[in-house]
């Protein structure tokens, strides 16, 4: 876990973004993401939590379920939750004042929109999100709801046309909280089932 700690939020986006321009560079143009498609899936990851005045990110398990409805082939309606285990304990520092801004766990819940690249087995797609993350445990007095948009790369796979693996970045901002947690970032891999084309 410790070369996790060291990747940046950076380094990660921009291995995302190459993954996906390489994709769209070498794929056919024929389109398998279909108009009134339905995606319901689950998503299994891990989330990176930086926290302020912290040495090293925050990093654990991530588990997430997601809905998207195609209104055409390029456009999706989506929704979806996770939850991050991004400490297991976090203790007092030894010396100086115990800090008040770490948190063990971490929910997200929001809705966006998304635009699907017109490929044809490999299906790229980018897309935003408003919402909701919740921060509790850890040294946290008590719980924090904080409103957040996140911003959302992805690469799935369709292996037939009611069946999809694939892979997912997201990048949150929790915008009332951008000082103690100025990075929160979930990579996750999604299986889904799609229907109604």
């Amino acid at each position: 876990m410790a070369w996790v700690r060291r990747l940046s939020s950076a380094a990660m986006a921009a291995s995302m973004g190459a993954s996906v321009a390489v994709v769209v560079a070498v794929a056919p143009a024929t389109a398998r993401a279909f108009e009134r498609q339905h995606h319901l899936g689950v998503d299994l990851g891990v989330g990176v939590l930086a926290v302020k005045d912290k040495p090293a990110a925050s990093v654990g398990p991530a588990v997430g379920a997601h809905y998207a409805y195609g209104i055409t082939d390029q456009f999706l309606l989506y929704g979806e939750g996770s939850y991050a285990r991004v400490a297991f304990e976090e203790r007092p520092e030894p010396t100086g004042p115990t800090p008040t801004n770490r948190p063990t766990d971490v929910w997200a819940a929001g809705v966006g929109a998304g635009y699907v690249l017109d490929v044809l087995q490999w299906v790229p797609y980018f897309g935003a999100t408003a919402g909701v993350h919740g921060l509790h445990g850890g040294t946290l007095p008590s719980a924090v709801l904080v409103p957040s948009v996140d911003v959302a790369l992805g690469l799935d796979y369709q292996l037939s046309r009611s069946f999809a693996v694939g892979v997912a970045f997201r990048q949150a901002f929790l915008l009332t909280e951008m000082t103690n947690y100025p990075s929160y970032t979930k990579l996750f891999a999604r299986v889904e089932l799609l229907w109604g084309f």
